[in-house]
């Protein structure tokens, strides 16, 4: 929810969900320009999610950040590896996520 807020206060539109299902089902619906995706979900992982999404023809080419907590050299690696398009560490600072999105909504 806080990311939601800090979206909007950055001028952006966000569409939320809580679950890694929710976020295939809303990435499919709305078709994104970009995905902040945290990898501990309730229900399947972020990396499953990021694997399902990417065997979708219109989800390769959308960035998909990974916004986690799991900062280890070999989660980084892992989420990488996966398909993500960049990864951000929690806690973040402000301008790190301001940059990042800017990064790849140009």
């Amino acid at each position: 929810m806080v990311l939601g807020y800090v979206m909007e206060s950055l001028g952006h539109d966000p569409v939320l969900g809580r679950t890694g299902q929710e976020a295939l089902t809303l990435a499919i619906q709305h078709k994104p320009r970009l995905i902040l995706l945290d990898i501990l979900l309730p229900d399947i992982n972020g990396i499953a999610v990021i694997q399902q999404l990417r065997q979708i023809k219109p989800m390769r080419r959308v960035p998909i950040i990974a916004v986690t907590a799991l900062a280890r050299p070999s989660d980084i690696q892992q989420c990488m590896k996966a398909g993500f398009s960049d990864y951000l560490i929690k806690p973040f600072m402000l301008d790190r996520l301001e940059a990042m999105v800017a990064k790849y909504l140009r």
